[in-house]
């Protein structure tokens, strides 16, 4: 708090970033930027916890998301204007009053209920709302975030960052198996090569190391250029289903972005030695009337 000519000034730092309800509405995060959201999200909540404070207004809005250059992510929870102590006469219930100090969607059911327990599990609940949001596909992890017991809401986002490995695992399993599948299918030596290239890229690919999956991103812009311009009858479908399948594993895994990949495989067609004189191909000159 500073002074200044009889004024009074409270000094907040200053967060670089947008509100993560910002980036949800925007739609271009990808799967494992939501997953690094998730997990530094929930560090930070056990961190105001751990100092002795329930945030009670926990949403996507006082968030705050700071994606830089290099690909890392911070995270940062603001607006701490409803936050209490974690002390029981803090925390009751509010029933006195017709008002609600808690707002939708975000409140848990026990700050409606005359002799709910609140504590820092409540935070959870409002945890386990952004969650859905942010992975409508898996209700079943969110269902038990936002459950009224309150030790599966605990156990649930304990258990937060192996399910989200466990989500990577299955992804990275199937894309796997049709690669083996176009692999054995595929009767052109080139594009062979390349689609074990693929394989042994996805097979390193680790959960939350963008390198790896920089990797596989190289290897299929490469297996990409190998196909490209040959005639349909030259590569198995398999081969182009798992094209496919390994963008949009790209496009929710990896650090690039849907556009980021369309310009890949845009350059790899031009560089393509079947396809190399498209690039030098200009518009026809407009004749003059």
């Amino acid at each position: 708090v500073l002074a200044y000519k009889g004024s009074y000034y409270i000094t907040m730092p200053f967060f670089p970033g947008k509100p993560l309800k910002d980036l949800i509405k925007e739609r271009q995060l990808t799967l494992y930027q939501k997953t690094v959201i998730a997990e530094k999200l929930k560090d930070e909540l056990n961190r105001l916890h751990a100092l002795g404070y329930l945030h009670r207004d926990l949403k996507a809005d006082n968030i705050i998301v700071d994606i830089k250059s290099d690909g890392t992510i911070d995270v940062k929870i603001i607006d701490l204007g409803r936050s209490a102590l974690l002390s029981e006469k803090q925390l009751k219930p509010k029933t006195s009053t017709p008002v609600s100090l808690y707002f939708e969607p975000q409140m848990a059911p026990e700050y409606k209920e005359s002799k709910g327990v609140i504590d820092h599990r409540s935070d959870m609940y409002a945890y386990g709302k952004i969650f859905a949001t942010l992975f409508p596909e898996y209700r079943e992890v969110s269902a038990m975030l936002v459950s009224k017991d309150l030790s599966s809401r605990a156990n649930q986002f304990e258990k937060m960052n192996q399910s989200l490995e466990e989500l990577f695992s299955v992804k990275k399993t199937a894309l796997l198996e049709q690669c083996a599948t176009a692999i054995k299918a595929e009767h052109n030596d080139g594009v062979r090569a390349k689609l074990e290239v693929l394989r042994d890229a996805i097979t390193k690919a680790a959960y939350n190391d963008p390198q790896s999956v920089s990797a596989v991103q190289k290897a299929y812009t490469e297996t990409r250029a190998s196909i490209v311009g040959r005639k349909k009858q030259d590569v198995s479908d398999s081969s182009n289903k798992t094209l496919d399948l390994s963008k949009t594993w790209l496009s929710f895994f990896g650090a690039t972005r849907k556009s980021k990949i369309t310009r890949d495989e845009t350059r790899a067609f031009l560089e393509n030695k079947d396809m190399k004189m498209l690039a030098d191909i200009k518009p026809p000159r407009r004749l003059k009337k």
